[in-house]
């Protein structure tokens, strides 16, 4: 049976039906998760991404959703103000309500993309209040790319809440980028104190350590330069990481089993997703749908042994390490 299928058996029963998945994504200025695009028909998605329009709170009718919300306002821990300061940058995905770090910036290549163009005031929310306005009270997938404050707003959301959320991905940062911002130390120190999760993925992303003046006198075209700044060897700057919730609770139930084993399969960690059916297998018993779960898992943890992103990894490690 294929995933397809699969997916669509699961968002039939009655606990899905009663209970979509909600998916909560800020700072969608690339566009909604593109994971998502298999369980968009039967999940709710509240997306934030302000611009310039006057509406606060959109539900668009045409969407591959089941339904979704978009929040034309920046989403803060805390909203004291109706407005804040936005940091408009030189690159719009660099953009921040935390004011960048010149100093910091200015060792790496990319510093420019950080200068700050133009500062405006816009307007404001916090999540709590959010999520009362548009009857959510409960929360799947929680995704934050905010430029500096992603643990923070996580955080805002009553406990309740964020200890039944199955999957947490964000993208904090190593370096000192934004002021006041929350880094990778902080999350981790966070999370490690928090049982509830466990880490899925860490995948460092950065920059060339080397001043932009000092970059372009080595690299004087165009095309050089965006190739250097792909092919070389990077120093630590962020990391997009994902935690998965441990299901650790004797109250979890069979439509958080079910999701836990679509989202592990989705970002591809068929391993986390084969423990899911089993466990959910020991505490309510065999049947139809977990066997095909768990039968699915083990198929594509074979499979992908042979895959070629597994063989490269395997060569890239070095084939007698594990062959010893």
């Amino acid at each position: 049976m294929n995933l397809k299928t699969i997916i669509r058996e699961i968002s039939n029963t009655e606990e899905i039906r009663q209970q979509p998945p909600v998916l909560v994504d800020i700072g969608a200025s690339y566009g909604i998760h593109g994971l998502w695009k298999k369980i968009a028909g039967f999940s709710i998605c509240l997306a934030f991404d302000a611009d310039d329009r006057e509406f606060e709170y959109l539900e668009e009718k045409n969407s591959s959703f089941k339904k979704l919300i978009k929040v034309n306002k920046i989403v803060v821990s805390k909203s004291e103000e109706d407005t804040a300061d936005f940091y408009l940058t030189r690159s719009p995905y660099c953009s921040s309500l935390l004011e960048p770090v010149s100093q910091s910036l200015s060792n790496f290549h990319y510093s420019d993309f950080f200068e700050v163009v133009d500062r405006k005031k816009m307007g404001v929310v916090d999540l709590p209040t959010v999520l009362k306005k548009t009857g959510i009270d409960y929360i799947d997938w929680f995704k934050t790319d905010t430029q500096g404050t992603d643990l923070r707003l996580f955080q805002s959301v009553d406990e309740s809440i964020r200890e039944k959320t199955i999957v947490y991905e964000t993208e904090p940062g190593f370096i000192d980028a934004y002021k006041e911002e929350d880094k990778i130390a902080d999350l981790l120190q966070y999370m490690e104190s928090n049982s509830d999760f466990f880490l899925i993925e860490f995948k460092v992303k950065g920059a060339l350590r080397m001043p932009k003046k000092m970059y372009d006198k080595i690299y004087k075209n165009g095309i050089s330069s965006k190739i250097a700044s792909h092919a070389l060897k990077i120093a630590p700057g962020w990391a997009e990481v994902i935690y998965m919730n441990s299901f650790d609770s004797n109250e979890v139930s069979p439509r958080e089993y079910m999701l836990g084993w679509m989202f592990g399969t989705l970002t591809g960690h068929h391993d986390v997703a084969y423990v899911y059916a089993q466990n959910a297998i020991e505490k309510f018993g065999n049947s139809s749908l977990w066997n095909k779960l768990g039968n699915y898992s083990e198929r594509q943890l074979k499979w992908d042994v042979f895959s070629p992103e597994s063989l490269a990894r395997l060569f890239r490690a070095g084939y007698h390490h594990y062959t010893k």
